[in-house]
């Protein structure tokens, strides 16, 4: 489906019905407050136009529709139930919000409506299929039907302001936008991208790559191999540091009351550091949820980490990191740190010989997967090796293309970047990934891939031509003054009508 619309616009597939903040009015140019004036037309382009009916139902359309799609999106991600005012006032971004945006989306949807209308007249373009045609008949037959009849529904959009073209022209656009759309680069269109202006951007925008991946990870699980205690106390003792920690936070904060934060932080450093006070003394000021941690290389902020292993025990830091400041001071670590304390029940409880093995683990993979790195780097190797059953956490990745802008491939395409072409690399993520960013040309293009990029050039290059029509529009901007598009009636879903 080739048109960026539509999948807005077959949303419609409901008549919208007058909620209790609908006005009742009729059809004349009456000024009292509870009137509705429907008369004049709105904008104009060559001979086709929109009238303030048909203006009022598309306006009406977009504004619910954005409330809706918003109220939805916050409440799957917030749980909370935000009204029209509430949503009406938020930004959509720095210079606007929700409500100004729908204001000019409305004026510019009925631009698109408008220009691709009159382009179809002007090119002969009309809707054919048979389907087609029945599905707009039976949309809006299904409509009259939910009103009670033909009769009660002209009443309806009589009292709402709204006709019956207006909806007309909102359900045919999509249809129209298609056959348009195809005119001009479909298959035979007369504005098909060139095949190297396809190429070119697909060389620009994807990047080519293979590779292998060493997971940690089995089935969700962490893969632990068997280690003595000897083995696992000697690793504990190399590779885990112990320290607590009072973290002033400055997190959200504005740059005076960081400041004070730092200022505080300091004092309170400086005060133990010359043995004026005593770490416990502060201990109240902590904003971490956590005081004390036992851990390894890579699982605290860099400027943490690098402290902490650099420090002596006893010795005491004040460092920055993007949380704020921390006073760290540096512990001994005992064996009931690596191996947890046996209560009065038998039970062994902490410790962080789980995290110890697992660590381990990882590396003995991770060396494995380094090992394969320096082998094909030397030449030893010229192919990654193939996959066996007795290796579950070992894959192969066969060459595939990343579109550089995909954001759930961000991580490997910043790594693929930093590298020149046909070097192998390594990277961690969950487990140790062997990389090669492979050099292309424009004639790799899969067809798929080929169909995705043409179909995404040819909507902006129809866009564009859409706009470029625009400045020909005649709008009356003190008519949708008039109008008032946030003062719409809202619309119910009540009735939903098949197509």
């Amino acid at each position: 489906m080739k048109c960026l619309f539509k999948m807005i616009l077959v949303a419609l597939s409901v008549l919208l019905v007058l909620s209790s903040v609908g006005c009742a009015g009729d059809d004349s140019d009456a000024t009292a407050d509870n009137a509705i004036n429907t008369k004049g037309v709105v904008m104009s382009y060559g001979d086709e136009t929109l009238d303030a009916k048909e203006f009022r139902f598309i306006a009406a359309y977009i504004k619910d529709n954005v409330i809706y799609n918003q109220q939805y999106y916050l409440q799957q991600y917030t749980g909370v139930t935000y009204t029209e005012e509430q949503i009406l006032a938020m930004n959509v971004d720095e210079k606007r919000t929700f409500g100004q945006y729908i204001e000019d989306y409305a004026i510019e949807f009925s631009q698109q409506l408008l220009i691709i209308k009159s382009l179809c007249n002007k090119s002969n373009i009309v809707i054919t299929e048979q389907e087609d045609i029945d599905e707009i008949a039976d949309y809006i037959s299904g409509i009259e039907a939910a009103f009670g009849g033909k009769d009660y529904f002209e009443i309806e959009l009589s009292d709402l302001g709204f006709s019956r073209e207006g909806i007309k022209k909102l359900k045919e656009y999509s249809y129209l936008y298609d056959l348009l759309f195809d005119a001009r680069y479909g298959k035979n269109g007369t504005a098909k991208l060139p095949e190297v202006d396809v190429k070119k951007y697909f060389v620009q925008n994807y990047i080519r790559c293979d590779g292998v991946f060493y997971s940690y990870y089995n089935e969700g699980a962490p893969i632990k191999y068997e280690y003595t205690d000897d083995e696992i106390e000697e690793y504990f003792n190399d590779k885990y540091v112990k320290v607590r920690h009072i973290l002033y936070s400055t997190t959200n904060l504005s740059k005076e009351k960081a400041e004070a934060k730092k200022q505080k932080a300091t004092d309170a450093f400086n005060a133990i550091k010359n043995g004026e006070k005593l770490f416990e003394d502060f201990v109240k000021d902590n904003e971490d949820s956590g005081s004390e941690y036992v851990f390894t290389y890579g699982k605290m902020v860099k400027p943490f980490e690098e402290a902490s292993f650099e420090m002596q025990i006893g010795e005491v830091r004040l460092v920055e990191t993007e949380y704020g400041f921390h006073i760290v001071e540096k512990l001994e670590k005992t064996n009931e740190d690596l191996f947890g304390k046996v209560g009065d029940d038998g039970k062994t409880t902490g410790g962080v010989k789980n995290a110890v093995i697992e660590n381990m683990s990882s590396q003995t993979i991770r060396a494995e997967a380094l090992e394969i790195l320096k082998k094909l780097q030397n030449g030893e190797l010229t192919e990654y090796p193939k996959k066996s059953d007795d290796k579950k956490y070992y894959n192969v990745i066969e060459s595939t293309f990343l579109r550089k802008d995909d954001a759930n491939s961000e991580f490997f395409i910043k790594a693929l970047e930093k590298q020149e072409k046909d070097v192998y690399f390594d990277c961690e993520l969950y487990g140790t990934y062997i990389l090669r960013n492979l050099a292309f040309t424009g004639d790799d293009i899969t067809s798929s891939i080929y169909s995705s990029i043409e179909e995404s050039l040819s909507v902006e290059a129809f866009y564009e031509y859409v706009q470029s029509f625009y400045d020909d529009i005649e709008i009356n901007e003190d008519k949708i003054e008039q109008i008032q598009i946030l003062k719409l009636p809202s619309l119910s879903n009540s009735f939903f009508v098949n197509g």
